[in-house]
């Protein structure tokens, strides 16, 4: 983006780049300020807005140029005060974005180096929500939606009228068959995606986390200067290659399908 930014006249990527981060201060400095100007509480009005601010500002976490030497700060405060607010109920978007935050903070991590985004107290809660294959249909789903195509799948459909030239119900009994539910496009279309893509999810994430605890090893995240240090490392590592062995063994049957 600042490249693009960059041709225009006047522009240089020194001052765009100035710009961008002026911008992401101003965005951190006003949600700390609502947080603590006011008192978060299942009550307040703008829960879902604010949970939207700082998911963007987590991906800029995850986009923004560490080894260029530059810090931004990340609203935690602000994120941790909103992420752990009890007995609120969150719309299905917000439910979706409090599933992301989780991989956000493991992939800006693991890029930076550095603490965690959130708290040990929010991650525990935003690991309540399991990222979810969704479809981008409007159709496909809302609030109430839960399980009821899954249920909808597995329901038999009795038919009273059996094609004519068939047994009749006197001589082979009631007829009940089996018929495909008549259900929206989007809701099969969310039910296929679910089925196929969703355990890749859940294993892309497992090997992100494990990918996090193989990066902290090297000598950029720790120490490495003795004979006890490299022993120790030697021995996390040797734990962590038995860890990626195995989730390869789990890896989802969909994977190992040859592409043609």
């Amino acid at each position: 983006m600042i490249d693009e930014i960059d041709s225009w006249p006047n522009q240089t990527s020194e001052h765009c780049a100035a710009r961008i981060l002026e911008c992401h201060q101003v965005a951190c400095s006003e949600i700390e300020s609502m947080v603590t100007a006011y008192q978060l509480n299942a009550q307040f009005g703008q829960l879902d807005e604010l949970l939207a601010a700082i998911v963007l500002l987590a991906w800029f976490e995850v986009i923004h140029d560490h080894h260029d030497g530059q810090t931004v700060g990340f609203p935690q405060h602000a994120a941790n005060s909103i992420v752990i607010i009890q007995d609120y109920s969150w719309n299905m978007y917000s439910r979706h974005l409090l599933s992301w935050l989780k991989t956000l903070d493991t992939k800006a991590t693991h890029m930076g180096g550095g603490d965690h985004l959130l708290s040990a107290e929010a991650l525990k809660v935003v690991s309540t929500y399991p990222t979810q294959i969704i479809t981008s249909n409007e159709k496909a789903a809302d609030d109430n939606d839960g399980d009821l195509e899954l249920a909808i799948l597995g329901s038999p459909t009795v038919s009273s009228n059996p094609p004519a030239g068939e047994c009749t119900s006197a001589v082979c009994g009631p007829q009940t068959t089996t018929e495909a539910p008549s259900i929206p496009t989007g809701h099969a279309k969310q039910i296929l995606l679910h089925t196929i893509f969703q355990p890749c999810l859940e294993w892309y994430s497992a090997m992100q986390l494990c990918s996090q605890e193989i990066s902290s090893q090297d000598k950029h995240h720790r120490t490495r200067f003795t004979a006890e240090d490299e022993y120790e490392v030697i021995l996390i590592c040797k734990e962590l290659e038995g860890q990626l062995w195995r989730l390869w063994e789990q890896r989802p049957k969909v994977m190992s399908l040859p592409l043609d």
